[in-house]
């Protein structure tokens, strides 16, 4: 049975070099298509190992780009400017295929040649895994959505799932030799889809391992990649069930459309989605390189050396295209005019170990049901790349600043501010805090600068403020996007290109904004400066509208009467906005939220003085506020207050704020507004009791008409009497949230009123 499934293997062997190569870099894209400019040029650099015959090709993590070497077995590198380095993997005659750039920071490709997936690090360390299956021949392999690589056996007749620890989960597919699987990629479904060798079709199968109803096409299937419309795009060449080369696309419902290139026998092969949100494609046996508009509007452009057979194609971090020539013996460059500087920030997948599967906040104890970094941690993973990229790997204690520690230094420093009420629970990063942090590192002499946060939200000016960024100040900022995937994802911005931004995208590492259609919500940029680092925060639940008066009587936020929201914009650069929470599909291709999002009003380098607050909503509603009061030294005080409102009942706060000392916060309690609760929190079943309500504002009144009649000793006697009945009745009649706002007021009066 081996001597058969050997020379079996050794057949398909013989058909891949000569008629089908199976690489296509995920490009996780939704974007805008940017007009199609023709005055580019392809350059072409010489691989210094004769005949290497060259495949896959992806972007690594170290602004180069990393290729496969099919015949040398090598795997090998290429900087931007050209220069090649070769690395040798430690099993020879490997013959590698496949390569992608992994959540972990590593390259991982397919062994072919030796039945095994290897992984090497940007420094060129390598590791080998070998696959169950004997003879399984791997091929294609991909990031998929769930954080792991994906990859196709050609021999095995299997789908293989490997973690970035290197746990290896085999599935069979429903097919035989030779109608095994080839090429692989994620598909507009979040599924993961791949081509059969020898026929065409798509199959697919979740990430759970399941293998779901194949989408069948007449003809065979070269490339895949992920189309800036939200489609799956693909190579198709010439055969006797199809005698024009064309290029197709296909919904996530199976609706396929194809577009004939000029020239039936070119042999269209590798896929990608480019800068310009367009797709670039390779002709093997046509020797050009082909753009398609997501229309079907195909421009060819022929490549410098006759018959280079070129086979696999990605967009580079530099902003161009970038090809392999598998008999040329080249690696190809497509100049796309408009080009920019990108900057070098480092990169780091919130999905990677050991941090993935780590708590992100605190989640577990909020109630949420998924709590980890690789389901949430984008925000911080991006500011851990900021961080990075300003020269700070290190905290005071030399242990490293990685996403992981960073989310620790957060959780253990107020970095997140959480509360709950009646909408739910939510998790919220105080942005300031990693400007408090960069305080911290630079006077540890673990950072030369600090940096400064600023918001920013989309205006005419917004794209200017980041082009120079980018541009002048030579830093990266972090953009909050949204897509057909997501609602709510962070992503750093590293470099113009062309119409789009080049990015550092923490889950599925697409490179471009355009995959995000060229849009985002808001800027949090990270400034280079030594001067102060004052800020005020407040966050409170969605429901809740959030009105901040300065000490000049200026306001900015939102408040709700009769039904009517008022808003305002007066305190020089104050925002005031609505968060929505961080999103991330499912297995499912479902989108699940973290917590409720959270209404927000930033103040960066506030004046001295008392700032009045008020809390209003359209409904009955327990609510918590933060209050973080960052000094310009960067030492920061955080009050958490509770509290209930309802249409036209609101709280005040009071937040007595300094540069130069801690900060109060309180809310203002009076007898009425303790009645008012005691109704609302009945009203929301927080108290579960028309008589222990009513025993609770009976006692309350008597405590005013005793202050009204000027008898202290009394008022404080039924505060007391007040404080103890809702002693006895916690975790009973009162809930903990009701007991926690009650408890509250009654110790402000009984402060407000002693003796």
């Amino acid at each position: 049975m081996k001597k058969y499934l050997k020379q079996k293997a050794i057949l398909l062997l013989v058909i891949l070099i000569t008629v089908t190569s199976v690489i296509a870099t995920l490009l996780f894209a939704f974007t805008i298509p940017a007009h199609a400019q023709d005055n580019l040029s392809i350059i072409e650099f010489p691989i210094p190992t004769n005949n290497s015959q060259p495949h896959g090709i992806t972007s690594g993590p170290d602004g180069n780009l990393w290729f496969t070497e099919f015949v040398a077995s090598k795997i090998g590198r290429i900087t931007p400017d050209g220069t090649i380095t070769e690395f040798i993997p430690p099993t020879s005659n490997s013959k590698p295929v496949g390569i992608v750039l992994g959540p972990d920071g590593n390259l991982w490709f397919t062994e072919y040649g030796v039945n095994k997936i290897g992984r090497i690090t940007p420094g060129g360390i390598f590791t080998d895994f070998i696959l169950p299956t004997a003879y399984s021949y791997p091929l294609d392999i991909t990031l998929g959505p769930d954080g792991n690589l994906w990859f196709t056996e050609g021999g095995g007749n299997k789908i293989g799932r490997i973690t970035p620890s290197g746990t290896i989960t085999e599935f069979s597919t429903p097919y035989n030799i030779p109608y095994a699987p080839a090429s692989i990629t994620t598909g507009p479904d979040g599924n993961l889809w791949f081509t059969r060798f020898g026929g065409g079709m798509f199959g697919r199968i979740t990430t759970g391992g399941t293998v779901l109803a194949a989408f069948p096409l007449n003809s065979f299937i070269n490339g895949m990649a992920q189309g800036p419309d939200g489609n799956l795009w693909f190579t198709v060449p010439a055969s006797s069930g199809n005698p024009n080369a064309q290029i197709g696309k296909i919904t996530a419902s199976g609706e396929i459309t194809e577009y004939s290139l000029p020239v039936s026998s070119s042999d269209p092969y590798g896929m990608a989605q480019g800068p310009d949100g367009n797709l670039w494609f390779t002709e093997r046996y046509g020797n050009k390189i082909g753009r398609s508009t997501i229309e079907g509007i195909i421009t060819e452009f022929s490549i410098p050396t006759i018959n280079a057979e070129p086979i696999a194609i990605t967009s580079g971090p530099d902003g161009n295209l970038w090809f392999t020539e598998y008999v040329g013996n080249k690696i190809g460059r497509v100049n796309l005019s408009g080009t920019g500087d990108i900057l070098n920030v480092p990169y780091f997948s919130q999905n990677a170990l050991p941090w993935g599967p780590s708590e992100y906040d605190h989640a577990q104890s909020l109630g949420f049901s998924n709590t980890t970094m690789d389901r949430w941690g984008c925000a911080v993973t991006s500011a851990a790349m900021v961080l990075n990229y300003h020269g700070m790997t290190q905290f005071q204690d030399n242990t490293s600043l990685n996403p992981g520690s960073l989310n620790q230094w957060l959780k253990d420093n107020e970095g997140y501010l959480t509360g709950t009420g009646t909408d739910g629970s939510y998790s919220y990063l105080s942005w300031p805090a990693i400007s408090k942090l960069t305080e911290d590192l630079f006077a540890a002499s673990k950072s030369a600068v600090k940096l400064v946060h600023k918001r920013a939200t989309p205006s005419a000016n917004t794209t200017t403020l980041i082009n120079e960024d980018l541009t002048l100040g030579k830093f990266p900022d972090i953009l909050w996007v949204k897509n057909a995937s997501t609602s709510g994802h962070f992503v750093v911005a590293k470099g113009i290109v062309n119409d789009t931004y080049a990015i550092n995208d923490p889950e599925w590492d697409v490179p471009f904004l355009s995959s995000f259609n060229n849009n985002y919500m808001q800027v949090d940029r990270y400034i280079p400066s030594n001067t102060n680092f004052s800020y005020i925060v407040a966050v409170v639940n969605p429901s809740v509208e959030i009105l901040v008066s300065d000490p000049l009587g200026r306001k900015t936020g939102r408040f709700i009467y009769n039904g009517q929201t008022e808003t305002f914009n007066e305190i020089p650069n104050a925002t005031y906005s609505l968060q929505d929470p961080v999103t991330n599909p499912n297995d499912l291709g479902i989108q699940e939220q973290l917590g409720t999002g959270v209404n927000e009003f930033l103040l960066p380098e506030p004046a001295n003085g008392n700032y009045s607050i008020i809390l209003s909503s359209s409904k009955n509603t327990s609510y918590t506020i933060n209050l973080a009061s960052y000094e310009a030294s960067g030492a920061n005080t955080v009050d958490k207050l509770e509290g209930a409102v309802a249409p036209n009942i609101d709280d005040v706060l009071n937040l007595y704020y300094s540069q130069t000392q801690s900060s109060l916060a309180n809310r203002v309690v009076t007898f009425q507004s303790i009645i008012d609760d005691i109704n609302e929190l009945r009203s929301l079943n927080l108290i579960d009791s028309d008589h222990l309500t009513n025993q609770l504002i009976r006692v309350i009144n008597q405590a005013q008409e005793n202050y009204q009649d000027g008898k202290l000793e009394m008022t404080l006697k039924k505060l007391d009497h007040f404080e103890d009945i809702i002693n006895r009745k916690r975790g009973k009649e009162i809930l903990e949230t009701a007991y926690q706002i009650l408890f509250y007021d009654v110790d402000y009066l009984k402060k407000q009123y002693s003796i």
